[in-house]
């Protein structure tokens, strides 16, 4: 259905699909990119934090409750942290881990874990230690709410801003296209104009140098052999008109003279062998023309030989004499 529509039209829907399929995948890959980006940050904030927590431990005192807590305090309550030891046993635990289920242990290959504590997404970093001799976990997570919370502000601003650049887009692949064909349509208007009297007219080019230009150039050499065609057609016409107007009049002022009296046997028969002969020249005369037809439009080669003036003059005086 849509090879039916103009060209202009059928070049906007193509051009608005692509622009449609460019956005999107723009914003999937901007999203993605957003979220890996805000992931990175998160997770090296946690890594820092897991080392700092890592260096308390190893200069480990009997505060070091008071010690580690007053770090997440530091970093304005932001940070859930918790340290367990070989046994599973609650080394220190941030107090607000009292309502998250937070694993003790994680597998030595994924040391980083997106969780859900209720509705609040929380990312996790576990690391497996040796202090003082002794083997410790470290967990620290830290709170997604603000960090998703942008992304959905950015996805609905892409969202929002989808609609509005694809109709720009789609307005401006419409100018475009317009714009672009107003010299197909110069030259339709212009090759109407033409009429079989007046082939000698031509397509204006438009002087861009492109497609349409050659287009324009193309359909000149065009009109150039059809007007040179009917020229060849008209001339042709003229010849034969005058070639066949000679033989016919001889015929028929052969039969008026010999029918102005009576005439003897011989005299009939001389002037029918007369009329057969310019027949017969009249036959020959149409089957050359003919030849000639076949050669202008290249279905046979012409073959040239030598004749004998003489005898053409010879012929055409013996024509006139009988005309006289």
């Amino acid at each position: 259905m849509i090879k039916r529509l103009p060209i202009r039209i059928r070049l906007t829907i193509w051009y608005s699909l692509i622009v449609a399929a460019a956005l999107v995948l723009f914003t999937v890959v901007a999203i993605w990119m957003m979220r890996q980006s805000i992931l990175v940050t998160v997770d090296e904030q946690l890594v820092d934090e897991a080392n700092a927590v890592q260096a308390l431990l190893d200069n480990a005192t009997p505060g070091f409750r008071d010690q580690v807590r007053a770090h997440a305090e530091l970093q304005a309550g932001s940070s859930l942290i918790q340290v367990s030891d070989e046994s599973g046993e609650f080394v220190y635990r941030s107090p607000r881990l009292q309502a998250v289920n937070f694993p003790v242990r994680y597998p030595q290959k994924r040391k980083f874990v997106t969780i859900r504590s209720g509705h609040h997404p929380l990312r996790v970093y576990a690391a497996r230690t040796i202090s003082n001799g002794r083997p410790f976990t470290i967990q620290v997570a830290g709170d997604m709410d603000d960090y998703f919370e942008a992304v959905d502000r950015y996805q609905l601003l892409l969202l929002i801003g989808i609609p509005v650049l694809l109709s720009a887009a789609t307005l401006g692949g419409h100018w475009m296209s317009r714009r672009a064909l107003t010299p197909v349509d110069e030259i339709t208007r212009a090759a109407q104009e033409i009429s079989p009297t007046d082939l000698a007219a031509r397509v204006a080019l438009p002087g861009t140098r492109d497609e349409i230009e050659r287009l324009a150039e193309t359909l000149n050499a065009m009109l150039q052999r059809i007007d040179s065609a009917f020229k060849q057609m008209k001339q042709f016409t003229a010849d034969a008109s005058h070639d066949l107007r000679t033989p016919i009049a001889l015929i028929r002022t052969r039969a008026e003279i010999t029918l102005r009296k009576p005439r003897t046997d011989d005299e009939y028969r001389q002037a029918l062998r007369e009329i057969v002969s310019e027949t017969e020249r009249l036959s020959s005369l149409i089957n050359n023309l003919l030849l000639l037809a076949r050669t202008d439009i290249g279905a046979e080669a012409l073959r040239l030989s030598r004749v004998d003036l003489c005898d053409i003059a010879r012929e055409a005086a013996a024509q006139g004499r009988t005309l006289a």
